[in-house]
C-alpha cells in the first residue's frame, strides 16, 4: 500500500492524465480549481494529506470532524495529482518542486506556492480571502499581504546584518 493511499477522499478528486485535468478545468470553470501535487513516497506530502483533506472539507462545505467549521456555499473544487505517475502534466505546468499548491480559475493559474505540512496556514489564508473577497480582488490582497511579509523578513534579515536600510514602501516597486 501506498504512503498516501490512507487519504484517499470523495471530495479530492484524483487527477490521472491530461485529459482528466482538461475534464476538470472544463467542468468547473466557474469555481476555483485547488490542486495539491505530490509524491506517492514524500514524507512532507504524507504529513499535508490530512491537512489538506481537512480544508477539502471545510471550503466544500461538509466536515471531517464534528467540531471542524464548514464554510457554506462552495465556491472550490479540491484535485490532486500525483508527480510521478503525472510526469508529462507536470512538466506542461512546469510543476517545481512537491508538495505544492497551484489555484486555477478558468483555466488560468491564479498562484502557486510550495506548500508542506506547516505552511497549511498560508493555504487556508488564501482560501478563505478567494471565499470572502472573490476574485480578482483575492489576488489584489494576496499581493500585497506577500509583499508584506517579504518586507517584514527583509528588516528581520537587515537586522540581523546590523544594517539599518528602511524596507522600501509596497507602492514604489
Amino acid at each position: 500500500m501506498k504512503l498516501l493511499d490512507r487519504f484517499k477522499d470523495r471530495n479530492i478528486q484524483r487527477i490521472e492524465s491530461k485529459a482528466e485535468w482538461d475534464e476538470l478545468h472544463e467542468s468547473h470553470r466557474d469555481k476555483i480549481v485547488v490542486i495539491k501535487f505530490y509524491g506517492s513516497h514524500c514524507q512532507a506530502c504524507a504529513k499535508m494529506a490530512p491537512k489538506y483533506k481537512k480544508a477539502a472539507h471545510q471550503y466544500t462545505g461538509s466536515k471531517v470532524k464534528d467540531e471542524d467549521e464548514v464554510m457554506e456555499g462552495s465556491t472550490f473544487v479540491f484535485a490532486e495529482v500525483e508527480s510521478v505517475t503525472n510526469k508529462e502534466l507536470c512538466k506542461s505546468i512546469n510543476l517545481r518542486t512537491i508538495p505544492s499548491v497551484m489555484l486555477w480559475y478558468r483555466g488560468e493559474k491564479l498562484d502557486e506556492f510550495t506548500c508542506r505540512p506547516q505552511e497549511m496556514p498560508i493555504l487556508n489564508r488564501k482560501l478563505r480571502n478567494y471565499k470572502e473577497l472573490g476574485w480578482p480582488e483575492a489576488t489584489e490582497v494576496e499581493k500585497k499581504v506577500e509583499w508584506e511579509e517579504y518586507l517584514k523578513e527583509e528588516a528581520e534579515i537587515n537586522s540581523q546584518l546590523g544594517r539599518e536600510e528602511a524596507p522600501e514602501e509596497a507602492g514604489s516597486r
